[in-house]
């Protein structure tokens, strides 16, 4: 989202509108009252993009003042058509916060606007425990369907491209000029290029699922690669470690394009016969138990169930991402998690308020067998953990700083991982040199590197 720092809201004020917004209207008072104090302002001036379209929404969001609209934006063209238009008191980004997928339409400011944002794990609480809540929010997502349905209608499906022109000559076919799209990437098709199986296996599957690109071809000039977030500045700087010695360009592509491509080439997350082929989700984490003191256990009853799940979600996010270390770091806007994967540390998308800093410290404490009353000094202890199968040793170290305690969770397997030898030299070249060299009767291999580089990792290859 494009706008300006978020500010504390004042409950008392945002608890009075809210009791006017529709999605609140058939609620308790008690439950506005509690949902008050979580709500986050933002500004956003006029023309900004308040949810950009093709990311996940992290949360939902209700127009407090101004005017936005939801636009749908032409894959093939550019062509931006607006599909709805949103005055203070309506809500977007439910679909997206409700099933954890990306946003299919972009939400532009049409004045300077401020919303009022409701975190995903609130509103997934809400929709479950608070009937009127629930009917609201299906009422208005069954009218919002039959609205942008006819509007796709009246604007032509604006998601269909222009027919192609025949081609003047049978050959090898080339990519039409593609459309520039906003900022002068281009919009392409899958369809308009002829990817083969050699040029997909230039990226890590891991990373076409996570970042949703896709390999198009290979040119003189290098790999063009498109995705559906071209401006995702993560993905761009994983996939730049990951392609070492390969130049790439970005263009656009389309939501229906990449899933398409993902069913026509097969492409799907790496088998591993390991513990690590187990799915990793916020309910299958499970913690040695740590002996417990009274205090502790008072402890735990002050952090509340809340900021308990939000840390288990934090773990599960850098065990699914393959992260070897998760940061966990207070600031004044909130509470900053970063996960470090392949040596580049990435900014985790969802955000969390500055309330469950001091909180999911406690809590690591807790796990760690820390003294959660020492803030004052460095500490480091180690969590015992298992996720599903996988059973995990998470070093943990926690650090003073100016607006409280910093945590860094290491991540480490058990002592009985096994990985395939494609996962302990990901590069292709250097790969086939290993491999060389361990089929040799004679000599040896020296594997050298700095601290978590994967030194101790052992293979079944």
């Amino acid at each position: 989202m494009d706008a300006h720092p978020r500010h504390p809201s004042n409950s008392q004020t945002t608890e009075d509108f809210l009791r006017t917004v529709p999605l609140f209207k058939g609620c308790d008072p008690s439950v506005i009252a509690r949902v008050a104090p979580h709500v986050e302002i933002a500004e956003h001036a006029q023309g900004a993009t308040i949810l950009r379209a093709g990311v996940a929404s992290d949360g939902v969001l209700i127009l407090r003042s101004g005017k936005a609209s939801t636009v749908s934006v032409n894959a093939a063209t550019g062509a931006t058509t607006t599909l709805e238009t949103l005055l203070p008191g309506d809500h977007a980004g439910e679909l997206s916060a409700l099933l954890t997928a990306a946003q299919p339409h972009a939400l532009v400011a049409d004045a300077a606007s401020v919303t009022l944002r409701l975190r995903a794990d609130l509103v997934d609480t809400l929709a479950t425990k608070v009937p009127g809540f629930a009917l609201a929010l299906a009422r208005r997502l069954a009218m919002r369907a039959i609205q942008l349905g006819v509007s796709s209608l009246r604007a032509g499906s604006p998601t269909m491209a222009p027919p192609a022109a025949a081609p003047a000559a049978i050959g090898p076919r080339e990519p039409a000029a593609p459309a520039r799209g906003p900022k002068g990437i281009p919009f392409v098709e899958v369809s308009e290029y002829d990817v083969t199986a050699k040029v997909i296996a230039m990226v890590p599957s891991k990373i076409i699922l996570l970042h949703r690109m896709i390999p198009l071809r290979v040119t003189p000039g290098g790999l063009t690669i498109g995705m559906v977030n071209p401006r995702n500045t993560a993905a761009l700087t994983e996939l730049q470690h990951v392609l070492q010695r390969v130049e790439f360009d970005v263009v656009a592509i389309s939501v229906d394009d990449y899933l398409q491509a993902l069913t026509r080439f097969r492409i799907e997350a790496p088998h591993r016969d390991g513990p690590r082929g187990d799915g990793v989700t916020a309910e299958s984490l499970g913690f040695e138990a740590v002996d417990a003191t009274a205090d502790d256990v008072r402890q735990v009853r002050v952090i509340g169930d809340e900021v308990v799940r939000a840390l288990n979600r934090v773990i599960a996010a850098g065990l699914s991402r393959e992260a070897s270390d998760i940061h966990i770091e207070p600031e004044a806007a909130g509470v900053r998690v970063r996960f470090r994967v392949n040596g580049v540390l990435n900014d985790w998308s969802e955000t969390m308020p500055a309330s469950f800093a001091r909180g999911m410290v406690a809590r690591v404490k807790i796990l760690a067998g820390l003294d959660i009353t020492e803030r004052r000094f460095p500490q480091d202890g180690r969590i015992g953990m298992t996720a599903g199968t996988r059973e995990l040793d998470l070093r943990i170290s926690t650090m003073p700083t100016g607006r409280g305690e910093k945590v860094v969770i290491r991540v480490l397997e058990g002592g009985g991982m096994m990985r395939p030898l494609e996962q302990v030299f990901v590069d292709p070249a250097v790969l086939t040199v290993a491999r060389r060299a361990i089929q040799r009767p004679y000599g040896g291999v020296l594997i050298a590197g700095g601290t978590g580089s994967g030194k101790s990792s052992r293979h079944d290859g």
